[in-house]
């Protein structure tokens, strides 16, 4: 795949005043995912790599990976991604609260 073939085309075209937000909003998203994409595939990766995927100067990656709580070791050029934490929220519908409890009772009785 061509990631960074994605950002030449967002950059490389001269986008008329309508779609601009459009493409802006397309490509922070995809920024985002491709972050992610990161942050699932890869326990350490090279500067080089992650500006590519990125779409930025490294200096820009840099600071963008950095600010997310990754590591840099200097010497090798290599980030330890920082593996966020999965926070799962758990949603009870009282509706099915109700129909538990009732379950219940019926197998207790």
């Amino acid at each position: 795949r061509d990631y960074a073939g994605v950002y030449e085309a967002m950059r490389g075209f001269n986008w008329g005043p309508q779609t601009q937000p459009i493409v802006a909003a397309f490509s922070e998203n995809y920024t985002k995912k491709m972050f992610q994409l990161l942050l699932d595939a890869y326990s350490t990766i090279s500067v080089q790599d992650t500006a590519l995927f990125l779409g930025m100067s490294e200096d820009d990656a840099t600071k963008y990976v950095l600010h997310e709580g990754w590591v840099l070791d200097s010497a090798s050029r290599m980030f330890t991604v920082k593996k966020q934490s999965i926070v799962a929220e758990q949603k009870l519908d009282p509706s099915k609260l109700q129909r538990l409890t009732e379950y219940v009772f019926q197998l207790e009785h």
